[in-house]
């Protein structure tokens, strides 16, 4: 009966520390798949067996690990703050270049999935990719340099009408 006593305690702790390690592991996930980032790389990092889905490997339920996601999670949330102000600065000024350049609604169109983020907060930004660097990079901030560069060949062709 002691034994029982003694042990319950500790069952009841492990049951929280896998249900915490569970919903950390989920959060990093949804995560990593907003950044577009390698969850297995990112979860490897705190713990291997946080990936490894071998048998013989049990998931780690460690403070340590609990601990390092927490800290992994800090990281992420940080990232997808920072991206995510990144894209809606990048947004910002594409309105005001296609406004300049009277661009019209057909070659905006093509932007239409990035440029919604004017329209959402930070915490609504669930869709996988959608502050990926490949997002932000070559969708976004390419069309932003075509679009100042003939900007720019705009006001040297007036500057010779002139």
């Amino acid at each position: 009966m002691e034994l029982i006593l003694c042990v319950g305690p500790l069952f009841v702790l492990q049951s929280e520390h896998i249900q915490k390690v569970l919903a950390y592991v989920n959060e990093v996930h949804l995560m990593c798949s907003i950044l577009g980032l390698d969850f297995g790389k990112t979860v490897s990092v705190v713990h291997p067996s946080l990936h490894d889905k071998r048998l013989e490997h049990a998931t780690s339920i460690s403070d340590n690990t609990l601990e390092g996601l927490e800290n992994t999670i800090l990281k992420l949330k940080t990232e997808r703050k920072v991206r995510f102000q990144k894209l809606k600065d990048i947004v910002t000024s594409l309105f005001e270049l296609w406004n300049i350049m009277n661009t019209t609604r057909e070659e905006k169109q093509h932007f239409s999935r990035v440029t919604s983020i004017i329209r959402v907060s930070e915490a609504e930004v669930v869709e996988p990719g959608y502050l990926s660097t490949e997002v932000i990079q070559q969708a976004v901030s390419q069309e932003v340099v075509r679009l100042n560069k003939l900007r720019t060949s705009r006001m040297k062709m007036n500057n010779l009408l002139v």
